[in-house]
């Protein structure tokens, strides 16, 4: 897998749809929480709505996570159950 930079995320389908429509997500910026700005790298498929594993909606690097105090506060119960990924329900 290639590196990604700690401003760049991986978005869910129905959130690319909420923030550019029909237009590509690749490549254009998100600004999060009114602060952060990230560039999106690539769009996966809502999981079904009977999964048993946490949905989300966005995913942010590790390094991203680990170097920002209030994100790893946030995020921290969820780490563990969604294999290190990096994964924070909700952005």
């Amino acid at each position: 897998m290639p590196y990604l930079d700690p401003s760049t995320i991986l978005i869910n389908a129905s959130l690319a749809k909420t923030f550019f429509g029909d237009a590509d997500p690749i490549n254009k910026m998100i600004r999060l929480d009114n602060k952060d700005n990230y560039k999106v790298a690539g769009v996966f498929e809502d999981f079904p709505h009977n999964t048993s594993f946490i949905r989300f909606e966005i995913v942010f690097t590790l390094e991203k996570i680990y170097n920002d105090r209030a994100m790893a506060e946030r995020c921290s119960n969820t780490m563990e159950q969604s294999f290190m990924a990096g994964i924070c329900p909700g952005g």
